[in-house]
């Protein structure tokens, strides 16, 4: 785990691959924290741009959830604090869009791991620090 990111109740190392019309693929891989409780996501990636210009996307996004059963909440973006290290600036337009709002799905398969899924943008398995 990178230094802005906490321990949280999900953690999870990202790696990712995007296509933006009409510009190419981009790469990325980083870490990201979920903690429903606190309402926050922290980011931390390191992309590349079709071009082969590199960015460092380091945020915390402060959430307004709505937890609608078990496993599924509801949330909005309140606030997005950027930290020291982030070069991403406007440059990364899809990874705003991603963090804006939507649905974020925990489903339990074991004691030490959840499902989420991000607005289909950023999907995978976190695990559950004991």
């Amino acid at each position: 785990m990178y230094k802005d990111i906490p321990r949280a109740p999900c953690s999870a190392s990202i790696d990712f691959v995007h296509v933006e019309d009409g510009e190419g693929l981009w790469r990325g891989v980083g870490d990201m924290t979920i903690d429903p409780n606190e309402g926050s996501i922290y980011v931390y990636y390191q992309v590349v741009t079709p071009h082969r210009v590199k960015y460092l996307y380091d945020r915390r996004f402060e959430l307004s959830m709505t937890h609608l059963d078990t496993s599924r909440y509801l949330f909005k973006t309140r606030s997005v604090s950027i930290f020291d290290g982030d070069t991403a600036g406007g440059n990364i337009p899809f990874m705003a869009r991603g963090f804006q709002g939507g649905v974020m799905t925990f489903n339990a398969f074991s004691d030490f791991e959840y499902y989420f899924n991000v607005n289909n943008l950023v999907v995978g398995v976190c695990h559950v620090p004991r």
